[in-house]
């Protein structure tokens, strides 16, 4: 549950967030630190209080490797603003996200520092929140 008060404050509980990415990882750049390191060995699954996450990799001169996860926020509060696009919060979940709004869903995006070649920023994550109804 994520709310936004008009008087520019939040409040945030139950935060969860799902994530899945590929990544290719040249089995020499693994090396470097572990000249034993093979694809297979990359493979580990991760777990805390707040978080799950697997890696499985395949492969022999370049890894593929597949990560995936949850990750749990507890309860925060703080203040937000907001630009045409940007949306900032401050307290205790402080963030800084690209978003927009589409019909009753808000898309929180992580956007890249640099520019694709069409010259537009790459969108690295977006988190979706779906409006509650009253």
């Amino acid at each position: 549950m994520l709310t936004f008060n008009a008087d520019l404050s939040y409040t945030g509980s139950s935060w969860h967030e799902t994530f899945n990415a590929l990544e290719s990882i040249p089995l020499t750049c693994a090396q470097a630190s572990d000249p034993q390191a093979t694809c297979s060995g990359l493979s580990q699954t991760v777990k805390d209080t707040e978080s799950t996450i697997v890696t499985s990799c395949s492969g022999s001169t370049t890894c593929s490797c597949r990560i995936s996860g949850t990750l749990s926020a507890a309860s925060g509060a703080g203040t937000y603003t907001t630009s045409t696009t940007l949306l900032d919060l401050a307290g205790s979940m402080t963030a800084h996200f690209g978003y927009c709004v589409d019909g009753d869903l808000l898309h929180l995006m992580q956007l890249s520092a640099t520019l694709d070649s069409s010259g537009q920023q790459m969108i690295l994550s977006d988190l979706v929140a779906q409006r509650a109804t009253p």
